[in-house]
């Protein structure tokens, strides 16, 4: 699972477009053309279908347009997730696809 943090509105608009099949086969030319993480962030999880992420904390740098979760399924399907403006959120991996649910914030 990765997610994918894009400060570059035209690179955002490519890559919103993309399955997870797609983003695997061309994420290491896409880091080529936009070095040192000025155009996006990515952090990647390795997980079994079926098992359920750990809580973690992923800080996204303000300045990103928009992030996306791609999910690498052998099954058919566009396995990604646009998230929103949620702070929090679950993934739940399933058998073929993700699942991803906004949660309430803490409470002081």
């Amino acid at each position: 699972m990765t997610l994918v943090a894009v400060q570059d509105a035209k690179l955002f608009d490519q890559i919103i477009k993309l399955t997870a099949k797609q983003w695997y086969e061309q994420r290491e030319q896409m880091r080529r053309d936009f070095p040192s993480g000025t155009a996006f962030t990515e952090w990647d999880w390795e997980f079994v279908p079926g098992q359920a992420p750990p809580p973690m904390v992923v800080e996204v740098d303000g300045k990103a347009l928009g992030a996306v979760i791609f999910a690498n399924y052998r099954s058919p399907g566009d396995h990604r997730f646009r998230i929103g403006p949620q702070r929090r959120m679950r993934v739940d991996l399933g058998d073929d696809d993700l699942v991803v649910s906004p949660l309430d914030a803490p409470e002081d």
